[in-house]
């Protein structure tokens, strides 16, 4: 169990950042109000949420797996980030 570790915790800092921003993004376009005036509230929300996300990996069973659910997250967050940013404002 103490071997997985090393890998939880690459898996959660390397793919838990860029979910982040992708999730910060997600709530910056679709949250209440404008881009503008949500930037700050995302901002702060960043650590919070990479926190998060590293507890998540430490959370799954192995390495392998928070690799793998992280990496699909990040498909599915800035895949959807791709489509919200598509759409006409």
């Amino acid at each position: 169990m103490a071997h997985d570790l090393g890998s939880k915790s690459a898996a959660g800092v390397l793919l838990g950042w860029p979910l982040a921003f992708a999730l910060g993004g997600l709530y910056g376009y679709l949250g209440p109000g404008s881009l503008k005036d949500n930037y700050l509230v995302v901002l702060w929300l960043l650590v919070p949420a990479w926190t998060a996300l590293i507890s998540l990996a430490f959370a799954s069973r192995n390495g392998r797996r928070a690799w793998g659910w992280l990496a699909l997250g990040n498909g599915a967050a800035f895949g959807l980030l791709f489509l919200v940013r598509q759409l006409p404002h």
